[in-house]
């Protein structure tokens, strides 16, 4: 059995939040995702109970309440397999700021998961979902996407989209290329550096 999720105490944990969150609905959502994250690793089981403040976490429009959401969330999927199927739930949420927050934060999951959601989010409804996919797979390296990108770009007639798809696939390659007067490449870290022509 996989070892339970690492958390620190609560104490610490309510600390680190407190930092960094001055709202107090938005401390108690974090507040609640750590309880019930201690709760897994004591009983050793993940309930729906436990999962609904991490899921409810990916509704908020405040970036340090649904990143760690989906950091939690990552870390109770390698845990057990009970919450994968709540990640399919999210990736087809009727709420588009909900499918965004997921797609935005598969850096976290494991590359299988990730790279899955991501094919699926090419072709969301939403736009702004759609757009971020090359910038996740940019970010975290994922060539296998690359002949996904490619089928889009053949029927592709957007030309922004056309130039974003392109782009991701140079960055993917290892390939520099020219964007408005400046050289764009990715470093070995996985940052884009961004030097004069």
């Amino acid at each position: 059995m996989p070892r339970p999720p690492f958390i620190l105490s609560r104490e610490t944990e309510r600390a680190a939040i407190d930092r960094v969150i001055r709202d107090s609905a938005k401390r108690q959502m974090l507040y609640d995702m750590v309880d019930a994250v201690l709760r897994v690793r004591e009983t050793g089981k993940i309930t729906p109970a436990d999962l609904a403040p991490i899921l409810g976490g990916f509704e908020a429009t405040d970036e340090a309440v649904w990143s760690r959401a989906a950091g939690w969330l990552a870390k109770l999927c390698a845990f057990a397999p009970e919450p994968l199927a709540s990640l399919e739930e999210l990736s087809r949420h009727k709420r588009a700021v909900v499918r965004f927050n997921l797609c935005a934060s598969l850096d976290h999951f494991p590359r299988e998961i990730a790279v899955a959601h991501l094919r699926q989010f090419l072709n969301d409804r939403s736009a702004r979902v759609r757009g971020t996919v090359p910038n996740i797979a940019v970010k975290v390296g994922y060539q296998e996407l690359i002949p996904d990108f490619e089928a889009l770009l053949v029927g592709e007639s957007d030309s922004e989209r056309r130039t974003d798809l392109e782009q991701a696939i140079a960055l993917l390659r290892g390939q520099t290329f020219e964007r408005d007067g400046w050289q764009v490449r990715k470093l070995a870290n996985g940052d884009i550096e961004y030097s004069e022509s």
